[in-house]
């Protein structure tokens, strides 16, 4: 069905803008999980062995490394008392001992009894070690062995200074990949909202025959008796055509009750509108704007008397008589 109004064609134009945002964000989107792909990628070929790190003559942190734990790992301190928390623990390969700060699901991991003869290789990003971890460490390794052999002064020839965690992830990466997928998400609902709202108009268009359609635009073009152009409201001969958020077209002989309503909280009008109900039971909210002045309800109320001029038989009013003939009537409320 051919559309030729002005007003509903400039509404399908503004519509159809609303699908450069989604664009948009898929554009973004894709961007954010290329950089989370390339940093993740040079990520992967860029894991150094731990013992090279501690080697070597800076022990630099934020380095992602890898060790073979072939022992169960010692643990020598912990920042709280709660079971499942990460700890301090000393780790062993099969020539050198480490220090790592494991969470529980990596430990589990390690604490088998035949590691020995099956090692364990894991990762996790080197983090410089502070004095109280040290002064724990030495504390803990020497009182295992019995005899004072680590200190503050050789500690770094044995275990270095930087320890291997696991609890670390490198955020900026994940908070690249999360972006994406926020980007990507509101891409796909606002391109779905789009299509629903494309829908709805041709849906609308088409419930109509060709014939009152063209009545439809001929009245919005030549017979329009009250327009409210901000709002894209109008009432022509006869009908209410309400272009505001999206296509919305109501027969006056179609209606059944209509009445004000006001919100008001603390006793303040903080919003005013026209409520409307069809035949089909169908209740629809006219020209709701955030408003508690004397002169939108004076506006209101004026349309109100416009729209019952054209068909005398609706009820005017939310009242108990006029709730009782809806719910009897048309079992509205």
């Amino acid at each position: 069905m051919k559309i030729e109004s002005d007003q509903i064609q400039e509404l399908i134009q503004k519509h159809k803008k609303k699908l450069i945002l989604p664009f948009l964000f898929l554009i973004v989107s894709i961007m954010f999980f290329l950089s989370h792909y390339i940093i993740h990628t040079k990520q992967l070929t860029e894991i150094y062995p731990f013992h090279d790190v501690i080697v070597g003559e800076e022990m630099e942190e934020n380095i992602l490394v890898e060790v073979e734990v072939s022992e169960i790992p010692v643990v020598f301190a912990q920042y709280s008392a709660r079971k499942n928390t990460s700890k301090y623990y000393f780790l062993m390969d099969d020539d050198y001992m480490y220090v790592g700060y494991l969470d529980t699901d990596t430990f589990r991991t390690l604490n088998r009894t035949d590691i020995s003869a099956h090692p364990i290789k894991i990762q996790g990003y080197t983090k410089q070690l502070s004095g109280e971890v040290i002064d724990l460490m030495i504390e803990a390794y020497n009182r295992e062995i019995g005899y004072e052999f680590l200190t503050l002064d050789n500690y770094a020839d044995y275990v270095g200074k930087v320890y291997l965690d696991t609890t670390k992830v490198n955020r900026s990466n994940y908070l690249l990949l999360g972006m994406g997928g926020v980007c990507f998400a509101l891409s796909i609902i606002m391109t779905i909202s789009y299509f629903k709202g494309s829908s709805q108009i041709r849906k609308i268009v088409y419930s109509y025959s060709a014939e009152e359609w063209k009545l439809i635009e001929q009245e919005l073009q030549e017979n329009v008796v009250f327009e409210k152009a901000d709002l894209n409201f109008y009432l022509t001969d006869h009908y209410i055509i309400d272009l505001n958020s999206g296509l919305r077209i109501i027969r006056y002989s179609d209606i059944v009750w209509i009445y004000l309503y006001q919100l008001t909280q603390y006793g303040i009008t903080t919003n005013q509108s026209i409520i409307v109900y069809t035949k089909n039971k169908k209740k629809h909210i006219l020209l709701s704007i955030h408003s508690s002045s004397q002169k939108r309800k004076a506006l209101l109320e004026e349309i109100i008397s416009m729209i019952v001029e054209k068909n005398t038989k609706i009820l005017i009013g939310y009242t108990k008589e006029n709730r009782k003939q809806m719910k009897d009537l048309y079992q509205i409320l």
